[in-house]
């Protein structure tokens, strides 16, 4: 019964599309906050222009934050209707074999959910930045000075922010079975923007105390980063948050995958064989081997045994039907006994049986059930196995998993006392060649035993999890092309202040490339800072999400987290040079004389 590991896994994949869905409205609003802040001081004087009219800081703000609302509101009315053609383009692609099919759950009160988060999380992020015009005035037309803008906080914006965040938190988690770990997440993305900024002011005031750095694009550098109207704490912190995002999104995304990818591969049985008699044992194994030397048969004893007590109390008084694992307790299981625990289920806690004694029961439990029952090492298990009490001891606890189709038991006994249990024996056969198998000769050579064809159900669950994978990916790859717009809106913020900057750069005698190494220099010193806080920040999130949400292994991938860095470096390197290059196209003496 392969039903509560599909549920499991697409419980998982619902969560990654909320965590997916959380993750791209934050970033989406650093970018955006980031392209006002580029838009404000690329239209310097034409606000120094309106606040001369008349027009007070208010109204330019509302005019500038109306559009933006509006242009949201717009995307979220597109999205949801596009969002009712999805459940059909998914049905298209499901095996036909696994008789379901999703049917659109799109309602009004979900557009005004996620509508409402997404400006909530846009205003946030968009109050720093329409706060910034506040630093323009109309005086500065006629000083013919310019100053670059930067975000600008105040007790009543951050109390705002603060407000807001609440309300976030309250709606995105409205009828969340995750509530607790949104919130956690919510915070701990706010943190964390904290935590980049503060680094960089670290970073800078030991920076700047720096004596022996030689060469003139490297003092330049250091001069643009320790400047009081350096970007550098906006530069810092979006590209930190972009790449902390992406490394913690891909590394939940691997461990999704290598979960899908173990959980039903090549090592599934082509059948189980039940019923085998004692005295059959022998003649059904040499005829696989005589039949298909090649095969992989595995052959276990088995017998009948049910819970009655768990130290001497009748569990059922006391563990709800709701639990997970009340299937263990709930009627009869299956019981078996071997000399040493297989591969794909390893001793977690306790130790394997050295004394293996004849007239003491040892038991060894899944982990997975053991916690939710409550059971731990040492405790007493009374079994009923036909019709006989007989109380073991819990002595260490197996990491199983049952999706896999190979034989596991929730339950084996040390082999010296359970071979005096009448039993009889299960199979199971990884054929070498399946096409040469003869399954109605073997049924006709031993008919008391049932045969179960697993490759077919194997073969629908994978096409089943392949498909969920690629939606995975697909996922992430969407995260990956947001978190490379943030960053790009980092590089646009620089903006008219580049011009300005290239301006003295040239009045110095600098030339083209020295002016572009020196604008690459100053990314790479910023970049090289957020590499180890990255690292931790991703890490820790991943590994949070993955082991108390999703409930899987954490897999990490440190190939995909180098490409990241290399990738992320090289794709703003290269906007550095392009953004660097078409600010360098404007005239020395035409800025000077501010035409």
């Amino acid at each position: 019964n392969t039903t509560n590991f599909i549920q499991r896994t697409l419980d998982n994949f619902a969560n990654f599309l909320s965590l997916i869905s959380l993750a791209a409205i934050l970033i989406a609003g650093i970018g955006i906050s980031n392209t006002v802040i580029a838009y404000i001081n690329q239209n310097y004087n034409a606000i120094a222009v309106q606040k001369s009219l008349g027009l007070n800081t208010r109204i330019i703000q509302g005019i500038l934050g109306y559009q933006i609302f509006f242009i949201t509101l717009v995307i979220c009315v597109m999205a949801f209707f596009l969002s009712s053609l999805v459940p059909g383009m998914v049905n298209t692609l499901l095996p036909t074999g696994l008789n379901f099919s999703l049917s659109s759950a799109s309602n009004f009160f979900i557009f005004i959910k996620i509508t409402s988060v997404a400006l909530i999380a846009i205003t946030i992020f968009l109050l720093p930045a329409l706060n910034s015009i506040q630093q323009l005035s109309a005086n500065s037309l006629f000083r013919n000075t310019y100053e670059f803008v930067s975000f600008r906080f105040s007790l009543k914006t951050i109390i705002f922010i603060i407000i807001l965040v609440l309300l976030l938190i309250s709606i995105f988690t409205l009828g969340s079975s995750l509530w607790f770990y949104n919130v956690i997440f919510l915070v701990g993305f706010l943190l964390a923007i904290s935590l980049f900024y503060f680094v960089f002011k670290l970073f800078n005031y030991f920076f700047a105390k720096l004596t022996f750095i030689q060469g003139l694009n490297l003092l330049l550098a250091k001069r643009n980063i320790t400047s009081p109207s350096s970007i550098g704490p906006l530069i810092l912190t979006t590209l930190g948050i972009g790449i902390s995002l992406l490394l913690t999104i891909l590394t939940i995304a691997g461990s999704f995958q290598n979960l899908i990818q173990k959980s039903v591969d090549a090592k599934a049985p082509d059948f189980f064989f039940i019923g085998i008699d004692q005295t059959l044992k022998q003649d059904f194994q040499d005829y696989f081997m005589s039949a298909d030397p090649l095969s992989d048969l595995v052959v276990v004893p088995i017998a009948t045994a049910k819970i009655q007590l768990i130290n001497n109390v009748d569990p059922r008084t006391y563990i709800d039907r709701q639990n997970p694992s009340y299937w263990v307790i709930q009627e009869e299981r299956r019981i078996s006994w071997v000399d040493e625990p297989a591969s794909n289920n390893p001793i977690v806690e306790g130790q394997w049986w050295e004394d293996n004694p004849s007239d003491q029961m040892y038991i060894s439990f899944d982990h997975d059930a053991a916690q939710d029952l409550g059971i731990q090492i040492n405790d007493k298990i009374t079994l009923s196995i036909y019709g006989r009490e007989i109380t073991g001891i819990v002595k260490n606890f197996r990491d199983v998993d049952y999706a896999d189709f190979t034989i596991n038991f929730a339950m084996l006994l040390n082999t010296n006392y359970a071979q005096a249990i009448p039993h009889e024996y299960l199979a199971t056969v990884k054929l070498s060649e399946q096409n040469n198998f003869q399954e109605y000769e073997l049924l006709k050579r031993f008919p008391n035993i049932s045969s179960i064809k697993i490759a077919s159900y194997a073969k629908k669950i994978n096409q089943l999890l392949n498909q969920v994978n690629i939606a995975v990916i697909a996922l992430a790859a969407i995260i990956i092309f947001i978190g490379l717009l943030v960053i790009s809106s980092a590089i646009l913020v620089q903006g008219k202040n580049k011009i300005y900057q290239n301006l003295v750069f040239k009045i110095l005698g600098l030339n083209k490339i020295q002016i572009i190494k020196t604008s690459l220099l100053e990314f790479i010193i910023l970049f090289s800072n957020t590499i180890i806080l990255t690292l931790l920040i991703s890490f820790t999130a991943s590994y949070l999400v993955v082991q108390y949400i999703f409930n899987i292994e954490w897999h990490l991938d440190l190939l995909n987290i180098f490409l990241v860095y290399l990738l992320t470096g090289i794709f703003t390197m290269a906007l550095i040079v392009l953004d660097t290059y078409k600010n360098l196209s404007p005239k020395v003496y035409p800025i000077i004389r501010n035409n």
